[in-house]
């Protein structure tokens, strides 16, 4: 089995402008630009899929486990039952239930492609969404339990509440509460798409963005509570602190915090768009990353140098203060992913997946 891993000092187009360096341990090359967000196990594996169609396995050290070899590009992040197996979507209208050595268990047919990224259950029921406008609910032995239509692509990733329900968004710009049998309790339109999962805090309050450039607090009732206005769109998914603050990226290229009844704390502008959720890790550091485009902002060939653009990460203290930043060589739609031992890590449009030590 080939092995793409790369020591840091060979990274290419790569800048820190730090005080204290965020030092790169590693970074593995996939064939495919890396959109999807990367899955950390609990024995510190790194599951990532990419746009060359497979799932990759990659040990805590950089080293390739296993790869799988779907047919379709996969852009959104595995989900994982409590037994360790490993289920992804792909542009191939599949959803994947894989073993733990990468074997596949079963594959079960949506109508369209899946860019939503699997939830598990509590009772090991699969939920996805489909560009074929449905959410899929499917047994743990790859039989349909039951679908809900909406009337637009769902490509946010499903949530399970305390109470079982069901909510996910939709491209038809509306957020579904669904019982357990897949019937509804209640819609909430919002002003246009929602194209990434909400969040849920202590049970009773969700956070869901919106291409309507706002973010939402609503209850589960269905309720508005609060709704902040950004200057563009909202394609990510709100991230919850341990203090309660509200953390979400704007294509306005801020990041904003705010408090838990929507009122501002503070806001930190970025050098591009902010595609992708932030990410909290256990000290309150604050990490955002974006994406800058070509400068002419045209469709450039795959293997064109400006193709990928640029990409960069930022680590933010509690109060919006910059500690310091990454920029890497190819724009960043994959949200960070916090590991064990003061690691991070992102996906790239460069095809690499990056492994990046946060302190000394």
């Amino acid at each position: 089995m080939s092995d793409n891993r790369h020591e840091p000092e060979t990274i290419p187009l790569i800048q820190s402008n730090e005080a204290i360096p965020a030092r790169v341990k590693w970074f593995y090359e996939t064939d495919g630009r890396v959109k999807a967000t990367p899955l950390v196990g609990i024995d510190g594996t790194v599951y990532c899929g990419s746009m060359d169609n497979c799932l990759y396995a990659i040990g805590p050290q950089g080293q390739l486990l296993w790869k799988f070899a779907a047919k379709g590009e996969i852009h959104a992040t595995p989900g994982m039952g409590e037994d360790g197996t490993i289920y992804i979507g792909s542009a191939d209208k599949n959803l994947y239930s894989l073993n733990e050595d990468g074997t596949l268990r079963w594959s079960y047919a949506t109508d369209g492609a899946i860019w939503s990224g699997p939830t598990v259950g509590s009772d090991d029921v699969i939920y996805v969404g489909s560009s074929d406008k449905h959410l899929y609910a499917i047994n743990s032995d790859g039989s349909l339990r039951w679908k809900f239509p909406t009337q637009g692509s769902v490509t946010a990733s499903p949530i399970v509440g305390q109470d079982g329900a069901i909510y996910v968004g939709s491209r038809d710009s509306h957020m579904y509460a669904l019982n357990e049998n897949g019937s509804l309790k209640w819609s909430f339109a919002t002003g246009y798409q929602i194209h990434s999962r909400a969040v849920m805090l202590h049970g009773d309050t969700m956070y869901v963005g919106s291409m309507d450039n706002c973010v939402y607090a609503l209850s589960t009732d269905g309720r508005m509570r609060w709704r902040f206005q950004t200057r563009g769109a909202v394609n990510t998914s709100p991230v919850v602190g341990a203090d309660g603050v509200v953390y979400v990226g704007s294509a306005d290229t801020y990041l904003y915090a705010l408090k838990d009844d929507g009122t501002l704390l503070w806001s930190y502008k970025t050098d591009g768009e902010t595609w992708t959720s932030p990410a909290v890790g256990p000290d309150g550091t604050v990490f955002v990353v974006t994406g800058e485009l070509p400068p002419s902002r045209q469709i450039l060939q795959e293997g064109s140098t400006l193709a990928a653009g640029r990409g960069q990460l930022y680590a933010l203290d509690g109060d919006g203060s910059l500690r310091w930043s990454l920029k890497v060589g190819g724009r960043i739609y994959s949200n960070p992913a916090v590991g064990s031992g003061n690691t991070l890590y992102i996906g790239c449009w460069d095809h690499y997946l990056y492994c990046i030590n946060t302190a000394d």
